[in-house]
């Protein structure tokens, strides 16, 4: 699980795919659902995009170098801002700019 963790966390705004995940660990793509699917009860696709929205949390949270929100999704990957704003809102709580607003910073 570590190893799965440690690979999505440094290639989290490259190319990752499940197949990539799975050929690092060495392990087949069934073998990385079940996996998942044991430990944390999510799929693989799952697992990244909450590790994604986990990340994007911590930088909105303390990165003063944040300028707004849509440059942050799309560096990780969000193309679609009003799927990623409900997502990050389902998994963290509140919506990314109230993140933001919450540092007093502008959204």
């Amino acid at each position: 699980m570590e190893q799965v963790r440690n690979y999505v966390i440094e290639h989290i705004c490259g190319d990752l795919s499940i197949d990539s995940i799975a050929r690092h660990c060495r392990i087949s793509r069934k073998s990385l659902y079940n996996l998942l699917e044991k430990e944390l009860n999510v799929t693989p696709s799952t697992y990244i995009r909450q590790l994604k929205l986990e990340m994007i949390y911590s930088e909105l949270s303390q990165n003063l170098a944040v300028r707004n929100v849509t440059e942050i999704a799309l560096r990780y990957g969000f193309s679609n801002l009003g799927r990623f704003s409900a997502q990050y809102r389902d998994h963290i709580g509140e919506l990314p700019s109230q993140t933001l607003r919450r540092l007093g910073r502008c959204a």
